[in-house]
């Protein structure tokens, strides 16, 4: 399984996980920074890559939305880590590992996961 990290992660986070044997990619190695949502979102979806995000607005955003759902993405997004150091988005993976595999490897998309540190994860339907 390969996750893809989109651009609000940055680098140093995918760079950590892959130190520990993860198949991850990054945005900023297949795109350029002001690719819209729905170009890289469509390669995304056609190479099967559940994506990591910490933008909270996505589950706000409709044209994100029909994105994901068009293009079959499975979204996880990682809850509260936004103005926190790196490290506590790696923890809210760390915590969350066997759920992200279980999903991630369901074959079934599109969907959106929210992660938590303490809370159990939590599904929300994209189907538009």
């Amino acid at each position: 399984m390969t996750l893809f990290f989109d651009r609000n992660l940055g680098k140093s986070i995918p760079e950590a996980l892959k130190l520990l044997g993860l198949e991850v990619e990054k945005h900023d190695d297949h795109f350029p920074a002001n690719a819209t949502d729905e170009e890289w979102l469509e390669h995304v979806g056609n190479k099967g890559w559940p994506v990591v995000t910490a933008d909270a607005r996505l589950r706000l955003n409709q044209s994100q939305l029909r994105a994901l759902a068009d293009y079959r993405v499975g979204c996880f997004m990682l809850c509260g880590a936004g103005n926190r150091p790196r490290w506590y988005a790696v923890r809210i993976i760390a915590r969350n590992w066997e759920h992200i595999e279980i999903v991630a490897n369901s074959g079934q998309r599109p969907f959106l996961h929210r992660l938590y540190l303490k809370q159990p994860p939590r599904c929300t339907e994209v189907g538009l």
